[in-house]
Protein backbone atom coordinates (compact mmCIF):
# COMPACT_ATOMS: atom_id res chain seq x y z
CA UNK A 1 0.00 0.00 0.00
CA UNK A 2 0.90 3.47 -1.09
CA UNK A 3 1.46 6.38 1.61
CA UNK A 4 -0.55 9.52 1.17
CA UNK A 5 1.91 11.64 2.61
CA UNK A 6 4.34 13.32 0.24
CA UNK A 7 8.12 12.43 0.63
CA UNK A 8 10.24 15.99 1.35
CA UNK A 9 12.91 16.48 -0.44
CA UNK A 10 15.59 18.22 0.61
CA UNK A 11 16.40 21.41 -1.40
CA UNK A 12 19.84 21.35 -2.71
CA UNK A 13 21.73 24.61 -2.71
CA UNK A 14 21.18 27.04 -5.32
CA UNK A 15 24.40 26.72 -7.26
CA UNK A 16 23.63 30.33 -9.17
CA UNK A 17 24.29 31.99 -6.06
CA UNK A 18 27.98 31.97 -6.23
CA UNK A 19 28.01 33.24 -9.74
CA UNK A 20 25.76 36.20 -8.87
CA UNK A 21 28.02 37.25 -6.20
CA UNK A 22 30.78 37.47 -8.45
CA UNK A 23 29.03 38.58 -11.03
CA UNK A 24 27.66 41.80 -8.94
CA UNK A 25 31.81 42.15 -7.45
CA UNK A 26 32.88 42.31 -10.94
CA UNK A 27 30.26 45.21 -11.52
CA UNK A 28 31.63 47.14 -8.47
CA UNK A 29 35.22 46.49 -9.76
CA UNK A 30 34.26 48.32 -12.81
CA UNK A 31 32.70 51.04 -11.43
CA UNK A 32 35.70 51.91 -9.18
CA UNK A 33 38.61 51.23 -11.64
CA UNK A 34 36.39 53.29 -14.42
CA UNK A 35 38.14 56.06 -16.21
CA UNK A 36 35.99 59.62 -14.79
CA UNK A 37 35.86 62.28 -16.91
CA UNK A 38 34.49 65.53 -16.26
CA UNK A 39 30.76 65.83 -17.00
CA UNK A 40 29.64 67.95 -19.28
CA UNK A 41 26.82 71.09 -18.85
CA UNK A 42 23.45 69.56 -18.41
CA UNK A 43 21.53 69.56 -21.79
CA UNK A 44 25.28 70.05 -24.10
CA UNK A 45 24.99 68.86 -27.55
CA UNK A 46 28.51 68.30 -29.21
CA UNK A 47 29.24 69.68 -32.46
CA UNK A 48 29.00 66.66 -35.13
CA UNK A 49 31.17 66.13 -38.15
CA UNK A 50 30.95 64.41 -41.44
CA UNK A 51 34.92 63.70 -41.48
CA UNK A 52 37.04 62.00 -38.42
CA UNK A 53 40.49 62.33 -38.16
CA UNK A 54 41.73 61.14 -35.15
CA UNK A 55 44.28 63.11 -33.38
CA UNK A 56 47.59 61.59 -32.19
CA UNK A 57 48.56 63.19 -29.28
CA UNK A 58 51.09 61.89 -25.96
CA UNK A 59 49.51 64.37 -23.72
CA UNK A 60 45.69 64.40 -22.36
CA UNK A 61 45.23 67.99 -23.74
CA UNK A 62 42.88 70.69 -21.28
CA UNK A 63 39.46 70.26 -21.99
CA UNK A 64 37.15 73.39 -22.35
CA UNK A 65 33.77 73.48 -23.04
CA UNK A 66 31.64 76.09 -24.13
CA UNK A 67 27.60 75.59 -23.81
CA UNK A 68 24.95 77.09 -25.64
CA UNK A 69 24.97 80.22 -24.16
CA UNK A 70 28.17 80.79 -24.64
CA UNK A 71 29.71 80.15 -21.05
CA UNK A 72 33.12 78.49 -21.44
CA UNK A 73 33.61 75.96 -18.73
CA UNK A 74 36.66 74.33 -17.38
CA UNK A 75 36.37 70.97 -15.32
CA UNK A 76 32.76 72.25 -13.95
CA UNK A 77 33.45 75.54 -13.41
CA UNK A 78 32.39 78.84 -15.62
CA UNK A 79 35.62 80.81 -16.21
CA UNK A 80 35.57 84.78 -16.66
CA UNK A 81 37.27 86.60 -19.37
CA UNK A 82 40.61 87.44 -16.57
CA UNK A 83 40.31 83.32 -15.44
CA UNK A 84 40.57 82.15 -19.20
CA UNK A 85 42.90 84.71 -19.97
CA UNK A 86 45.20 83.08 -17.41
CA UNK A 87 44.33 79.74 -18.31
CA UNK A 88 45.50 80.27 -21.73
CA UNK A 89 48.60 82.03 -20.82
CA UNK A 90 49.25 79.43 -18.82
CA UNK A 91 49.43 76.39 -21.37
CA UNK A 92 51.31 78.93 -23.82
CA UNK A 93 54.17 78.90 -21.06
CA UNK A 94 53.62 75.12 -20.50
CA UNK A 95 53.66 73.90 -23.67
CA UNK A 96 50.03 72.55 -23.41
CA UNK A 97 47.56 71.52 -25.62
CA UNK A 98 43.76 72.77 -25.69
CA UNK A 99 40.50 71.02 -26.97
CA UNK A 100 37.61 72.67 -27.46
CA UNK A 101 33.85 70.97 -26.70
CA UNK A 102 31.56 73.52 -27.88
CA UNK A 103 28.02 72.80 -27.80
CA UNK A 104 26.29 72.63 -31.46
CA UNK A 105 23.46 75.43 -30.07
CA UNK A 106 26.62 78.01 -29.57
CA UNK A 107 27.47 80.80 -31.80
CA UNK A 108 30.47 79.88 -33.79
CA UNK A 109 31.99 83.09 -33.02
CA UNK A 110 32.32 82.60 -29.34
CA UNK A 111 34.44 79.24 -30.16
CA UNK A 112 35.94 81.27 -32.91
CA UNK A 113 37.01 83.93 -30.22
CA UNK A 114 38.30 81.20 -27.84
CA UNK A 115 40.46 79.90 -30.83
CA UNK A 116 41.71 83.33 -31.30
CA UNK A 117 42.35 84.45 -27.72
CA UNK A 118 44.33 81.06 -27.79
CA UNK A 119 46.97 82.29 -30.42
CA UNK A 120 47.27 85.35 -29.34
CA UNK A 121 47.98 83.80 -26.11
CA UNK A 122 50.61 81.90 -27.57
CA UNK A 123 49.02 78.14 -27.44
CA UNK A 124 50.23 76.22 -30.15
CA UNK A 125 47.88 73.35 -30.54
CA UNK A 126 43.94 73.84 -30.17
CA UNK A 127 41.58 71.15 -31.49
CA UNK A 128 37.58 71.80 -31.83
CA UNK A 129 36.08 68.23 -30.70
CA UNK A 130 33.27 67.10 -32.78
CA UNK A 131 31.10 63.32 -33.05
CA UNK A 132 31.58 61.96 -36.65
CA UNK A 133 28.02 61.71 -37.86
CA UNK A 134 26.50 59.37 -41.09
CA UNK A 135 24.97 62.48 -44.08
Amino acid sequence: MRSLRSSHTRHSPDSTLPLINIVLLLVLAFMIAGTVDTPLPEGFEPLQSTRAEPETQSAAPTTIAVTRAGDVVLSGNQLGESDLQALLASMATQNKKLAIKADSRAMASTVIELLNNAEAAGVKHAVVMTIETEW
